[in-house]
């Protein structure tokens, strides 16, 4: 894989992300948000070993209680993004949910100093700030309001990913992507599953599963696309890209989220949302950031500038 083959890869994903919120949107808050990452992520860590099966067995040796530890780490980083994630987006449309949650990039640049101590390279600056404007015009989210508890819930999923993003550039170089994805759902499964007996124990839960066919489609998409594909790739793909490409490219989620939410909402039976020229505007903006945080595009741009200034000159 190359870093054009990892970047389409990571806009391939994110389309999957982007049609999770219309699932989750539709069966609303009757489900436990434990719950319902515990079956998503036992879906897709099925899924993992009934694909790597051989590969697992043959290869066994390889996992060590590294890759054990690092693993883990991911897990609860994933583990807390997703939860607050269901949280949020049960009480919010599709397109405002995606647009919250693609603002994660904003804390990148901060969790990079704190963990690499990397200063944040201008066009990167600039691109966030771009692709943040975009973002606040497509959601229309109106910063000078009292924030909800569904907002807040979803900022901190964004910073959960903005470190989860971070630590999975640093390790997955180091270490099979394949072990690393399938350690990350064993943990989340656990994790989750822990959280669950916790809800039902302490908070008066219930452990039964909804039986409607939203609530099955939902899990099973997640589970599959989400836990199962979106991971792997997402490990492989970010071994070429880096972590604040990586979120840029992620967060055109709410575009695709925007034009795509208006069909699954006939499909699944809710309201469909209006795009209006505000979010149409913000869409714009946010590929302005895109291909602004684009470090060959934007040397590019500099080296033109400076062709065209040299040639006033003389």
């Amino acid at each position: 894989m190359n870093k054009i083959e990892a970047r389409i890869l990571l806009v391939i994903i994110t389309f999957f992300a982007s049609v999770q919120y219309a699932f989750i949107g539709a069966i609303g808050e009757e489900y436990s948000p434990f719950g319902f990452s515990c079956l998503s992520n036992l879906i897709g860590l099925f899924l993992m070993c009934f694909v790597f099966g051989s590969t697992i067995i043959s290869e066994f040796y390889r996992y060590t209680k590294k890759v054990l530890l690092q693993s883990l780490l991911l897990a609860v980083e994933l583990t807390g993004f997703n939860v607050f994630m269901l949280i949020g987006a049960s009480d919010e449309a599709p397109t405002v949910s995606a647009g919250i949650l693609s603002s994660f990039f904003i804390f990148i640049p901060v969790v990079t100093f704190f963990i690499r101590f990397e200063k944040p390279k201008i066009n990167i600056i600039i691109a966030s700030v771009v692709a943040i404007l975009g973002v606040l015009l497509v959601s229309e989210f109106d910063v000078t309001e009292p924030w909800s508890m569904s907002t807040l819930a979803l900022i901190a999923a964004d910073i959960c990913f903005a470190l989860y993003t971070v630590t999975v550039g640093k390790l997955s170089t180091g270490v099979s992507p394949t072990f690393l994805a399938i350690g990350q759902l064993f943990w989340c499964v656990l994790l989750t599953g822990v959280l669950w007996v916790g809800e039902v124990s302490f908070l008066g839960g219930s452990f039964e599963i909804p039986d409607s066919p939203a609530f099955v489609i939902a899990v099973c998409f997640v589970g599959i696309f989400l836990k199962g594909i979106y991971t792997l790739s997402q490990i492989n793909a970010q071994r070429f890209v880096t972590p604040i490409e990586t979120s840029l490219i992620f967060a055109s989620e709410i575009l695709m989220t925007m034009f795509v939410s208006p069909f699954l909402s006939l499909f699944m039976g809710t309201q469909p949302e209006v795009i209006s020229l505000k979010r149409v505007a913000g869409a714009l903006l946010v590929i302005v950031g895109i291909l602004a945080a684009d470090d060959n595009l934007y040397n590019k741009l500099k080296r033109n500038i400076k062709r065209v200034k040299g040639g006033r000159t003389s």
